[in-house]
């Protein structure tokens, strides 16, 4: 990622602090294993410029950057985004790219977790836009595996972006089953189409997983746990601050997990798990994504 874009990205997204925060009387989610993360936006075009911006690494590993970028912004939006130019400003706006471009960006650049794959192999045939997990990212530290897979909702009502986050979350995403076949499965299997993926897992416990699948064919669940292999799950929140003010709006979401979600157990997972929620109020969600799209479609510079 280029040195302008890491500074567009940590100059945009401020951390406004941590839950519980007891001077402003917020509680952390009653869903989260760690401490909740606040975010303010300092400016809403450099928001919409962040995303454009970071389209490319969405969608591509570092190796397969080959072209010109403006040339990879193209293809990423066609070929891996299934960006519409003719479809109806209703359906451009419902794209889930924009929330998952911001979550990478977050991650790889705020928390420092590299992309294990980007998230753009795994667009399906035709139309539509990918499925899974809306981020795979990495964290290999004094011998543990912590893989991230994130979720990301990007839309104008909080509760809108958490009922969505979390309707599936116990019962099918956070699940034994979802995470191999659904996730590392074709991981792998993508992974397996370039040696490349050899060196980003070089000297990781991973790699060993890796070569079972591509000999075996075969992983199980136990394979991960017998390598202390845990699952980080941020699940974050970007949505229109409350008329009422920055911290109403973080209170409003997790009263509002609270009231509907605290029965969630997450138990079909058996891998050790962190949940943890990144809130990010702002002022026109609307407004942030047609920048996006007017810069989409008269072939904005990139920076």
């Amino acid at each position: 990622m280029k040195q302008p874009l890491i500074d567009l990205i940590k100059n945009t997204l401020i951390l406004e602090c941590n839950l519980p925060d007891s001077p402003r009387k917020l509680e952390r989610s009653s869903l989260s294993t760690k401490d909740d993360n606040c975010f303010k936006i300092v400016d809403s075009t450099n928001l919409s410029k962040l995303i454009y911006n970071n389209i490319v690494n969405y969608a591509y590993d570092a190796f397969e950057m080959l072209y010109d970028e403006q040339v990879l912004l193209h293809r990423a939006l066609y070929s891996r985004i299934r960006y519409n130019a003719v479809a109806r400003d209703t359906a451009k706006l419902s794209y889930g790219f924009y929330g998952e471009v911001l979550l990478h960006a977050l991650l790889h650049v705020i928390y420092k977790v590299p992309p294990l794959i980007s998230k753009g192999h795994f667009f399906i045939a035709g139309n539509g836009e990918s499925k899974g997990y809306d981020a795979y990212h990495l964290v290999e530290a004094s011998g543990q595996i912590h893989l991230w897979f994130g979720e990301a909702k990007f839309r104008e009502q909080s509760a809108s972006c958490i009922k969505t986050a979390l309707e599936n979350l116990e019962s099918k995403v956070l699940t034994d089953k979802y995470f191999i076949e659904n996730n590392f499965i074709p991981i792998f299997d993508e992974m397996s189409k370039t040696t490349a993926y050899d060196l980003v897992l070089k000297e990781s416990k991973l790699l060993e997983i890796k070569k079972q699948w591509v000999e075996k064919g075969q992983v199980t669940i136990n394979d991960f746990k017998a390598q202390n292999i845990g699952v980080v799950y941020p699940i974050m929140i970007a949505f229109n601050q409350s008329a009422a003010g920055y911290d109403k709006s973080i209170s409003n979401c997790i009263e509002y997990i609270r009231k509907n979600y605290t029965h969630l157990k997450f138990e079909g997972l058996s891998l050790e798990r962190t949940i943890f929620f990144i809130f990010i109020p702002m002022e026109d969600v609307k407004l942030i994504k047609n920048t996006v799209i007017q810069w989409i479609e008269s072939k904005e510079q990139l920076i």
